[in-house]
């Protein structure tokens, strides 16, 4: 319990703490879906700094897999008229290898695209306007373990992104490790992740960014084959 309690007062100080700031680029969840078995399918659901994320992942294949990630956000601010809304939606692939009973490596690329459209208070922000496209693409190789229980893993991301707006375009590359831990029972767990995100040319940024990744969220999983196996009668000769 006391350890539940101080990751809730960390989870609260920190999204306090990044509240205040309005970067234009913030991460979304790292989906780390670190899959059992072929045919199951995750579905999950986090609060985060950045917003509302909700991810979903699917084992196609022994070696195969797919993911659907999608971030949201709308904020009203109450200092004084403002907002700030934000979509972005992307697709990967990936390959998945057993390391064991319990270890799994798992490699994901793709790419998404998304908007950002904001109004700030004069003195609240330095651009009170904001009507910037994203694109980026990733590649992410995850580690981790699994259990009934307990499922933990790495997930080093690197994310390259692009943002436009009227004319000013800026491209850059991000660092992004995140480490998850979850806790249920097999088909529904909690989940809770902690990164960060590092611009590797940081001297050149013409935007803000958030360079911390924080969420708790709770994830779904099924397998459609493993109920098909269980539904079918033995056969008695």
């Amino acid at each position: 319990m006391l350890r539940l309690s101080l990751w809730g007062i960390a989870i609260t100080v920190m999204l306090l703490l990044f509240s205040s700031c309005q970067p234009v680029y913030v991460p979304n969840v790292v989906n780390m879906p670190l899959l059992k078995e072929t045919g199951e399918i995750q579905f999950a659901a986090h609060t985060a700094i950045g917003g509302t994320d909700i991810q979903a992942a699917a084992a196609l294949h022994e070696k195969f897999a797919i993911m659907l990630n999608g971030n949201f956000q709308n904020r009203k601010f109450n200092l004084g008229e403002g907002f700030r809304r934000q979509q972005f939606g992307e697709f990967g692939i990936g390959y998945r290898q057993e390391i064991g009973e319990n270890g799994r490596f798992e490699f994901f690329t793709g790419a998404g695209v998304g908007t950002i459209r904001a109004e700030y208070p004069l003195d609240f922000y330095w651009k009170p306007f904001l009507d910037v496209n994203s694109a980026r693409i990733f590649v992410q190789p995850t580690i981790g373990f699994i259990s009934d229980i307990i499922d933990f893993g790495f997930a080093p991301r690197l994310a390259y992104v692009s943002l436009l707006e009227s004319g000013d375009r800026f491209d850059g590359l991000f660092i992004e490790p995140a480490f998850m831990l979850k806790g249920g029972y097999k088909y529904v767990k909690f989940m809770l992740q902690a990164g960060l995100s590092i611009a590797s040319n940081r001297s050149s940024l013409i935007y803000d960014y958030n360079p911390f990744l924080l969420s708790f969220g709770i994830q779904f999983s099924i397998n459609p084959l493993q109920l098909n196996k269980k539904d079918k009668a033995p056969y008695i000769n």
